[in-house]
């Protein structure tokens, strides 16, 4: 996921990542498979790393402070001339977080 928010800032996505963002709403699309994906192995992992926090309060943590830091990294694109801050990329990539952060639960507990 690092490796994509550098290549972006840096203008130099690959052409498959690329052209995902070439269809009309394909950002908002690629914003919730990306972040929603890093949701699901995310929680994923701390649900199996700490079995007995409990999942909800596990889930819970996990996915405020992945959303946090996707918060701050879509913040940060305002001060990077080849990229644009936007309130509906970031609730798309909040979407993804929320509903495969939902997904992480129920499959683990």
């Amino acid at each position: 996921m690092l490796l994509i928010v550098i290549a972006a800032d840096l203008n130099r996505l690959p052409p498959l990542i690329r052209d995902v963002y070439r269809f009309p709403g394909g950002d908002k699309v690629g914003h919730f498979v990306l972040m929603g994906l890093l949701s699901l192995f995310v929680n994923a992992a701390a649900l199996t790393t700490f079995p007995r926090q409990g999942a909800k309060r596990t889930v819970l943590i996990t996915s405020l402070s992945l959303a946090f830091l996707v918060g701050l990294e879509e913040l940060s694109q305002g001060f990077i001339q080849s990229r644009t801050l936007s309130l509906t990329d970031l609730l798309s990539s909040y979407a993804g977080i929320a509903l495969c952060a939902c997904l992480a639960y129920f499959w683990k507990s």
